[in-house]
Protein backbone atom coordinates (compact mmCIF):
# COMPACT_ATOMS: atom_id res chain seq x y z
CA UNK A 1 0.00 0.00 0.00
CA UNK A 2 1.43 3.38 -1.01
CA UNK A 3 2.24 5.85 1.76
CA UNK A 4 0.18 9.07 1.68
CA UNK A 5 1.43 12.31 3.25
CA UNK A 6 1.22 16.07 2.65
CA UNK A 7 4.84 16.74 1.70
CA UNK A 8 4.36 20.52 1.99
CA UNK A 9 3.62 20.29 5.73
CA UNK A 10 6.90 18.56 6.53
CA UNK A 11 9.80 20.57 7.90
CA UNK A 12 12.64 21.42 5.44
CA UNK A 13 15.06 18.91 6.99
CA UNK A 14 12.61 16.03 6.61
CA UNK A 15 11.78 17.08 3.05
CA UNK A 16 15.46 17.12 2.09
CA UNK A 17 16.05 13.67 3.63
CA UNK A 18 13.07 12.16 1.78
CA UNK A 19 14.35 13.65 -1.49
CA UNK A 20 17.72 11.98 -0.92
CA UNK A 21 16.02 8.65 -0.09
CA UNK A 22 13.92 8.75 -3.26
CA UNK A 23 16.85 9.72 -5.51
CA UNK A 24 19.02 7.04 -3.87
CA UNK A 25 16.35 4.40 -4.55
CA UNK A 26 16.16 5.38 -8.24
CA UNK A 27 19.95 5.39 -8.54
CA UNK A 28 19.97 1.97 -6.87
CA UNK A 29 17.72 0.46 -9.52
CA UNK A 30 14.22 1.10 -8.21
CA UNK A 31 11.60 2.65 -10.46
CA UNK A 32 10.34 6.17 -9.88
CA UNK A 33 6.93 4.75 -9.04
CA UNK A 34 8.45 2.57 -6.30
CA UNK A 35 10.48 5.48 -4.91
CA UNK A 36 7.44 7.78 -4.94
CA UNK A 37 5.36 5.19 -3.07
CA UNK A 38 8.10 4.78 -0.46
CA UNK A 39 8.32 8.49 0.43
CA UNK A 40 4.64 9.28 -0.18
CA UNK A 41 4.72 11.68 -3.12
CA UNK A 42 3.67 11.72 -6.75
CA UNK A 43 6.17 10.09 -9.11
CA UNK A 44 6.43 13.38 -11.02
CA UNK A 45 8.24 14.92 -8.06
CA UNK A 46 10.68 12.03 -7.89
CA UNK A 47 11.50 12.60 -11.57
CA UNK A 48 12.16 16.31 -10.88
CA UNK A 49 14.43 15.48 -7.93
CA UNK A 50 16.42 12.95 -9.93
CA UNK A 51 16.90 15.46 -12.75
CA UNK A 52 17.86 18.26 -10.33
CA UNK A 53 20.44 16.02 -8.63
CA UNK A 54 21.85 15.01 -12.02
CA UNK A 55 22.28 18.67 -13.05
CA UNK A 56 23.42 20.25 -9.80
CA UNK A 57 24.39 17.45 -7.40
CA UNK A 58 23.04 16.58 -3.96
CA UNK A 59 22.88 20.27 -2.97
CA UNK A 60 19.83 20.64 -5.21
CA UNK A 61 17.93 18.27 -2.91
CA UNK A 62 18.26 20.57 0.10
CA UNK A 63 15.42 22.73 -1.17
CA UNK A 64 15.08 26.31 -0.06
CA UNK A 65 12.66 29.07 0.71
CA UNK A 66 9.54 28.86 -1.41
CA UNK A 67 8.43 31.80 -3.49
CA UNK A 68 9.62 33.92 -6.36
CA UNK A 69 13.02 35.51 -6.56
CA UNK A 70 13.09 39.33 -6.92
CA UNK A 71 12.08 40.19 -10.45
CA UNK A 72 11.11 36.60 -11.31
CA UNK A 73 7.84 35.99 -13.18
CA UNK A 74 6.80 39.63 -13.21
CA UNK A 75 3.61 40.13 -15.22
CA UNK A 76 5.04 43.07 -17.19
CA UNK A 77 8.26 43.26 -19.17
CA UNK A 78 10.78 46.01 -18.30
CA UNK A 79 9.76 47.90 -21.46
CA UNK A 80 6.08 47.69 -20.54
CA UNK A 81 6.81 48.86 -16.99
CA UNK A 82 8.74 51.89 -18.24
CA UNK A 83 5.91 52.87 -20.58
CA UNK A 84 3.20 52.52 -17.92
CA UNK A 85 5.22 54.49 -15.35
CA UNK A 86 5.86 57.29 -17.85
CA UNK A 87 2.18 57.52 -18.79
CA UNK A 88 1.14 57.75 -15.14
CA UNK A 89 3.74 60.42 -14.37
CA UNK A 90 3.09 62.55 -17.46
CA UNK A 91 -0.67 62.28 -17.95
CA UNK A 92 -3.93 62.29 -16.03
CA UNK A 93 -6.33 59.40 -16.70
CA UNK A 94 -8.84 61.59 -18.56
CA UNK A 95 -6.07 62.82 -20.85
CA UNK A 96 -5.61 59.18 -21.90
CA UNK A 97 -9.39 58.84 -22.44
CA UNK A 98 -9.84 56.70 -19.34
CA UNK A 99 -13.01 57.18 -17.22
CA UNK A 100 -11.11 58.26 -14.08
CA UNK A 101 -10.00 61.58 -12.62
CA UNK A 102 -7.14 60.22 -10.47
CA UNK A 103 -4.64 57.38 -10.72
CA UNK A 104 -6.34 54.89 -8.43
CA UNK A 105 -5.48 51.17 -8.49
CA UNK A 106 -8.50 50.60 -10.71
CA UNK A 107 -7.33 53.32 -13.12
CA UNK A 108 -3.80 51.90 -13.25
CA UNK A 109 -5.20 48.40 -13.84
CA UNK A 110 -7.40 49.66 -16.67
CA UNK A 111 -4.41 51.41 -18.28
CA UNK A 112 -2.26 48.27 -18.04
CA UNK A 113 -5.01 46.12 -19.54
CA UNK A 114 -5.51 48.56 -22.43
CA UNK A 115 -1.79 48.93 -23.16
CA UNK A 116 -0.67 45.32 -22.66
CA UNK A 117 -3.77 43.13 -22.71
CA UNK A 118 -2.95 41.89 -19.18
CA UNK A 119 -5.49 42.06 -16.37
CA UNK A 120 -3.73 42.26 -13.00
CA UNK A 121 -5.30 41.47 -9.65
CA UNK A 122 -5.55 44.16 -6.98
CA UNK A 123 -2.68 42.59 -5.03
CA UNK A 124 -0.49 42.41 -8.17
CA UNK A 125 -1.22 46.08 -8.88
CA UNK A 126 -0.24 46.98 -5.32
CA UNK A 127 3.05 45.09 -5.61
CA UNK A 128 3.83 46.77 -8.94
CA UNK A 129 3.11 50.27 -7.62
CA UNK A 130 5.29 49.67 -4.55
CA UNK A 131 8.10 48.32 -6.71
CA UNK A 132 7.93 51.49 -8.85
CA UNK A 133 8.11 53.70 -5.74
CA UNK A 134 4.57 55.03 -6.26
CA UNK A 135 2.44 56.03 -3.25
CA UNK A 136 -1.17 57.22 -2.91
CA UNK A 137 -1.08 61.00 -2.41
CA UNK A 138 -3.60 63.80 -2.15
CA UNK A 139 -3.21 65.91 -5.31
CA UNK A 140 -2.23 69.58 -5.23
CA UNK A 141 -4.83 71.37 -7.33
CA UNK A 142 -3.74 74.04 -9.80
CA UNK A 143 -5.83 75.88 -12.37
CA UNK A 144 -5.06 74.87 -15.94
CA UNK A 145 -4.54 78.57 -16.84
CA UNK A 146 -1.86 79.10 -14.16
CA UNK A 147 1.57 79.93 -15.64
CA UNK A 148 4.15 79.35 -12.93
CA UNK A 149 7.09 81.29 -14.47
CA UNK A 150 4.96 84.41 -14.89
CA UNK A 151 3.54 84.12 -11.34
CA UNK A 152 7.05 83.80 -9.91
CA UNK A 153 8.33 86.74 -11.96
CA UNK A 154 5.44 88.98 -10.90
CA UNK A 155 5.98 88.22 -7.19
CA UNK A 156 9.73 88.76 -7.42
CA UNK A 157 9.82 91.89 -9.55
CA UNK A 158 6.52 93.60 -10.36
CA UNK A 159 4.76 93.43 -7.00
CA UNK A 160 7.64 95.00 -5.01
CA UNK A 161 7.52 97.97 -7.41
CA UNK A 162 3.74 98.28 -6.97
CA UNK A 163 4.06 98.16 -3.17
CA UNK A 164 6.77 100.82 -3.21
CA UNK A 165 4.69 103.14 -5.40
CA UNK A 166 1.58 102.69 -3.22
CA UNK A 167 3.59 103.56 -0.12
CA UNK A 168 5.12 106.63 -1.76
CA UNK A 169 1.75 107.94 -2.98
CA UNK A 170 -0.24 107.02 0.14
CA UNK A 171 -2.33 104.54 -1.81
CA UNK A 172 -3.98 101.26 -0.85
CA UNK A 173 -3.44 97.81 -2.30
CA UNK A 174 -6.60 95.75 -2.77
CA UNK A 175 -6.38 91.97 -3.24
CA UNK A 176 -9.12 90.25 -5.23
CA UNK A 177 -9.43 86.51 -4.75
CA UNK A 178 -11.55 84.26 -6.97
CA UNK A 179 -12.69 80.90 -5.63
CA UNK A 180 -14.11 78.43 -8.12
CA UNK A 181 -16.73 75.82 -7.24
CA UNK A 182 -16.94 72.75 -9.47
CA UNK A 183 -19.08 69.64 -9.43
CA UNK A 184 -16.07 67.81 -10.91
CA UNK A 185 -13.74 68.49 -7.99
CA UNK A 186 -11.68 65.50 -6.78
CA UNK A 187 -10.78 64.90 -3.16
CA UNK A 188 -9.37 61.39 -3.38
CA UNK A 189 -5.79 60.18 -3.67
CA UNK A 190 -3.77 59.52 -6.78
CA UNK A 191 -0.73 57.26 -7.21
CA UNK A 192 2.49 59.09 -8.10
CA UNK A 193 6.24 58.69 -7.45
CA UNK A 194 7.05 59.14 -3.76
CA UNK A 195 7.87 62.77 -3.02
CA UNK A 196 6.28 64.09 -6.24
CA UNK A 197 2.78 65.35 -5.49
CA UNK A 198 0.43 64.83 -8.45
CA UNK A 199 -1.06 68.01 -9.95
CA UNK A 200 -4.11 67.15 -12.04
CA UNK A 201 -5.67 69.87 -14.18
CA UNK A 202 -8.58 71.52 -12.35
CA UNK A 203 -11.60 72.41 -14.53
CA UNK A 204 -13.07 75.90 -14.25
CA UNK A 205 -16.05 76.09 -11.89
CA UNK A 206 -19.58 77.06 -12.83
CA UNK A 207 -19.92 79.24 -9.71
CA UNK A 208 -17.28 81.55 -8.29
CA UNK A 209 -16.88 84.02 -5.43
CA UNK A 210 -14.77 87.19 -5.52
CA UNK A 211 -13.39 88.65 -2.27
CA UNK A 212 -12.10 92.23 -2.09
CA UNK A 213 -9.65 92.45 0.82
CA UNK A 214 -8.22 95.72 2.17
CA UNK A 215 -5.81 96.34 5.03
CA UNK A 216 -7.58 96.83 8.39
CA UNK A 217 -11.03 96.36 6.81
CA UNK A 218 -13.28 93.31 6.55
CA UNK A 219 -13.43 91.66 3.15
CA UNK A 220 -16.46 91.92 0.89
CA UNK A 221 -17.58 89.01 -1.22
CA UNK A 222 -19.76 88.78 -4.30
CA UNK A 223 -21.01 85.43 -5.65
CA UNK A 224 -21.86 85.04 -9.32
CA UNK A 225 -23.52 82.11 -11.08
CA UNK A 226 -22.31 81.75 -14.69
Amino acid sequence: MALRRDFRKLDPTTQAELRRVAVGMVNGGKTRVEAAAAVGVNRRFVGEWVEAARRSGDAALEGGRRGRRPGEQKPLSPQQERRIRRLIMDRCPDQLKLPFALWTREAVGTLIERETGLRLSTSALGRALRAWGFTAQRPAHRATERREPEVHGWLQHEYPAIAARAKAEGGEIHWADETGLSNQANYGRSFAPKGKTPRPATPRGAVFAVDDLQPDQPGHAAVHDL
